[in-house]
């Protein structure tokens, strides 16, 4: 076979619907010589994308041939004499040991469930997203602009215009018209230059776009045909993993513990719910699987985090794994293995080298065809090999989709546009350079193009064109179609033993855990975070003793009653200042909460419960300690019910304190809106709890805050139990 016939060929469209290793599984070894690749290479783009495509043939079917399951196969030797470098099988060899661990565990779940059952195909059809903004809004924030001063000289100027001061909000779209049918067993990369609606996109897919404060969303998003406004019973959203742009976690938690306390919030530490689960085999199997936690395993096995499993995540403050470790525990944390068949991943590999992003979306891609799943993945600057990986592309600008469609034709679709990548530029940052102003540098048509177009196209016109080209088409004729999913979720039964068991268990019920065990869940996890936090524990202490001294010490075994008064006083206000100092820390564990309750893996009431359980025994190590010196070193009641009373009045009146400061950490954007608006609350309990200003004189305008003040009640119940 010719060169000439072989490049024709090997640049051929890809069949309608079929991804490019979908066709690669027809490729024949026989039908491409290996040396003949430096004769067009060189034809080829810089990007070597379509060279890359075919390396990616080759090398899957040297892991199927020689690594895998295809014995049989004739063609070892030239697969094996093929472009593949020694060091390359060795990559490959280690990463298919390492995916093999999870495949066996994945077979012996396939042995009684049915787990290519959970495929789910999502359409989007003419969808918008619509966000009300604020016409003066600035795109960038200033010291000068900030000022109160500006603000103050804008809203005269208004006045003295006759220009209404307060100026209703505007729609803009952020996703505008989006059709879009995303299938199973594919990779969609979502590329597009910043505030070009990626995470929005995704975010739609994934049913997490906030319509809170005025946002409005139009056309339709659905899963096997059901909404997740139409969801008759099942709880879609369970079907649908999200991985965002930030690594939060808990610092002092372990890789495994992450990933052990995520599966138990999302399978309820099991990996398929007894009822579901027929016969003594399917029964075995199970209890193996849930004593070994398997699930945990496999994902520490797969992501290549073995053999950090017990080392802290870490943060900036505590030290622990590497940057692009922490990163691919975000990923594994929401990525179920078996239950969630769509994954919406956001800039996954921001913070990773080029060879870690590409391992990571290496093992997403196997997972995705082994198991019929679907990944949206959005990227920044992906390399070409990354992009390789990928079975279509989703071109986003301004929210509007300028290309969707097979990752192989996306060249020869602009091409017809007139847009050609300069030599040493890749596919990726072509795609996305397309919508900027340096995008008209790209547009260069031939001579029969420019008697047609000779000036480069506008955003909207490059959306207008797609909408009028071939894939487009294809997209609005599979819209059009119904009933026609893989897997139906109309009148979902939740049948005892079914194939489907593991899946439809996950969509039955919101939560996995009931309302008790997430408590007990979130209580065991924080118990551990403050247990390991041996720096707060040694700093509290000895806090506790100097503070306790300090104040012993100035109204040592007094008689006088003012100045037990003082003394008390001192001991409520240092019980309040420490709360403060306590409540802004919630701040910075916010965003694991939003990250977990949009993930359902609890919901807010256990988790208040479970975190106010857990300062429990913290409130009264303090308290004993603090409480106890002064409380003998000053000369209180000599009597031991009277101690216990009196302890069991601080240590309410320092619960109650750090549940009311808490309410601030809830609200407040920032650590310094904790602080400020406690501070003004604190200011208001010490007026009017009857210290300095005595009951009696307190403002009539200001009685109401003494009869609600915690303070007041604690500090009577103290005077009450020293001189009753």
């Amino acid at each position: 076979m010719s060169s000439d016939t072989e490049e024709a060929e090997f640049l051929l469209p890809l069949d309608d619907g079929d991804s490019y290793l979908e066709q690669g599984d027809d490729f024949e070894d026989s039908d491409y010589d290996f040396e003949m690749e430096p004769s067009w290479s060189p034809q080829m783009r810089a990007d070597h994308l379509q060279t890359l495509l075919m390396k990616r043939k080759t090398t899957v079917k040297y892991l199927d041939r020689k690594l895998g399951a295809s014995p049989s196969a004739s063609t070892d030797s030239l697969v094996d004499q093929a472009y593949l470098s020694e060091a390359t099988k060795q990559r490959a060899r280690h990463e298919r040991v390492a995916l093999e661990k999870v495949e066996a565990y994945l077979r012996e779940l396939k042995r009684y469930f049915d787990l290519d059952a959970n495929t789910v195909e999502v359409h989007l059809k003419e969808f918008c997203y619509i966000v009300k903004v604020d016409p003066s809004t600035r795109k960038i924030d200033t010291v000068y602009n900030r000022g109160i001063c500006y603000k103050l000289s804008k809203w005269l100027e208004r006045r003295r215009n006759g220009i209404p001061t307060r100026i209703p909000k505007v729609d803009k779209l952020i996703l505008e018209d989006i059709n879009l049918v995303l299938k199973p067993s594919k990779m969609y990369l979502v590329l597009g230059p910043p505030g070009s609606g990626k995470t929005s996109l995704l975010k739609a897919i994934a049913g997490r776009l906030s319509t809170a404060t005025g946002e409005m969303t139009t056309g339709s998003v659905t899963y096997n045909g059901l909404s997740l406004n139409d969801k008759k019973g099942v709880h879609i959203e369970n079907a649908i993993s999200f991985i965002g742009q930030s690594d939060s976690h808990f610092p002092r938690l372990t890789v495994e513990e992450t990933f052990e306390f995520a599966w138990e919030c999302k399978t309820g530490a099991t990996h398929a719910s007894k009822e579901y689960v027929v016969g003594r085999y399917a029964e075995e199997l199970i209890e193996k699987l849930d004593s070994e936690k398997a699930d945990v395993k496999a994902k520490l096995d797969a992501l290549d985090l073995a053999h950090v499993a017990n080392t802290f995540v870490g943060s900036s403050e505590v030290r622990g794994v590497s940057g692009g470790q922490r990163r691919r525990v975000s990923v594994g944390e929401m990525m179920p293995l078996t239950t969630a068949p769509v994954l919406c991943g956001d800039e996954i590999t921001t913070g990773l080298d080029a060879a870690s992003a590409y391992q990571l979306l290496f093992l997403l891609t196997h997972y995705t065809r082994l198991h019929k799943m679907t990944r949206i993945i959005s990227l920044l600057q992906p390399t070409p090999e990354t992009v390789s990986l990928f079975d279509e592309i989703i071109l986003l600008a301004k929210g509007k989709v300028l290309y969707t469609g097979p990752i192989g034709n996306v060249g020869s679709y602009f091409a017809s546009l007139g847009y050609h990548p300069p030599d040493q530029m890749d596919i990726a940052d072509f795609l996305q350079m397309i919508p900027t102003p340096d995008g008209e540098e790209l547009f260069n048509p031939s001579e029969e193009q420019k008697r047609t177009r000779s000036t480069p196209y506008t955003i909207d016109e490059l959306a207008e064109k797609f909408r009028e080209s071939y894939h487009f088409q294809r997209i609005k004729s599979q819209l059009v179609k119904d009933g026609s999913y893989q897997h139906q979720w109309e009148n979902l039964e939740m049948e005892s033993g079914g194939s489907q068991a593991i899946v439809q268990a996950s969509l039955k019920n919101k939560y996995a855990n009931g309302f008790f065990w997430s408590s007990w869940l979130l209580l065991k996890r924080n118990m551990i975070l403050w247990l390991r936090d041996r720096r707060f524990l040694i700093v509290n202490l000895i806090k506790n003793v100097i503070m306790g001294l300090s104040v012993g010490g100035v109204f040592f075994q007094t008689e006088a009653v003012s100045s037990i008064y003082g003394a008390l006083f001192q001991l409520t206000l240092f019980i309040m200042l420490g709360a403060m100092v306590v409540v802004p820390d919630q701040v910075s564990d916010r965003n694991i909460y939003y990250k977990h309750y949009e993930a359902n893996f609890y919901g807010a009431f256990p988790y208040v419960l479970g975190k106010a359980l857990a300062l429990l025994p913290q409130t009264f190590i303090d308290i004993m300690i603090f409480g106890s010196i002064i409380y003998w070193m000053v000369g209180l009641a000599p009597s031991g019910h009277l101690f216990f009373i009196y302890i069991a009045i601080l240590f309410i009146f320092s619960l109650v304190m750090n549940q009311t400061l808490s309410i601030f950490a809830a609200i407040s954007k920032t650590k310094t809106g904790v602080q400020g608006a406690g501070s003004c609350v604190l200011l208001m309990l010490i007026l009017t709890c009857g210290f300095i200003v005595t009951p009696d004189n307190i403002p009539i305008y200001y009685k109401w805050i003494y009869w609600w003040n915690p303070l007041a009640w604690a500090y009577r119940a103290l005077l009450v139990n020293k001189f009753t």
